[in-house]
């Protein structure tokens, strides 16, 4: 009986404490094209998971916003964000 115990609450902490994730700031390698190239944006995120899930979504206008046409249609991966 008291082992069942002591997992429930171990478990109930290990699941408490992965809620508590800090954001902190990610700087995202994001490839554009027309004229190709690379530009480099700072988001805020819990991981460079979620931080290159945030970039993927608004890569054009990042992209556009540093003189390309667009970003490439390759999907942006945890790797391209540090």
């Amino acid at each position: 009986m008291k082992k069942s115990v002591f997992a429930a609450v171990l478990i109930g902490g290990l699941m408490t404490g992965a809620g508590l994730a800090q954001a902190g700031e990610y700087s995202c390698k994001v490839y554009c094209v027309g004229p190709s190239g690379t530009t480099t944006v700072t988001v805020r995120a819990s991981s460079a998971s979620e931080a290159a899930s945030i970039v993927d979504k608004q890569g054009h206008q990042v992209c556009q916003a540093a003189g390309h046409r667009g970003a490439s249609t390759q999907t942006m991966g945890t790797s391209q964000c540090r």
